[in-house]
């Protein structure tokens, strides 16, 4: 019995090579196809001719495609500036690995 106005059908996890060109538009990252959808009704209502459709994606390009690009941004570096009114120590931990420097004034 679905409640919700959305059903989630799957789901992706994509890992990054790490030869991989970055900052470049990949097309033709991914691609599939839909062999059958059935309702709680028991009525086909894609694929019921034997013929798979093609699946949709929404990507950064304006309207659905069949085939999805990808694009790999590099590594950045982000920063974070805080003003506190009152001397605070705070837990920092860079996500680069790199050394924490912090100070209170």
């Amino acid at each position: 019995d679905v409640e919700s106005t959305w059903l989630l059908l799957f789901s992706l996890d994509l890992r990054v090579r790490m030869d991989v060109a970055v900052d470049v538009t990949h097309a033709g990252a991914a691609r599939g196809e839909v062999m059958h959808m059935i309702n709680a009704g028991s009525f086909r209502f894609v694929g019921a001719d034997g013929d798979a459709a093609p699946m949709v994606v929404l990507d950064a390009r304006d309207g659905a495609h069949d085939v999805a690009q990808l694009i790999v941004e590099g590594v950045r570096t982000a920063a974070t500036f805080v003003h506190a009114v009152k001397p605070v120590l705070v837990n920092v931990g860079p996500l680069t690995g790199g050394e924490a420097v912090t100070a209170v004034r």
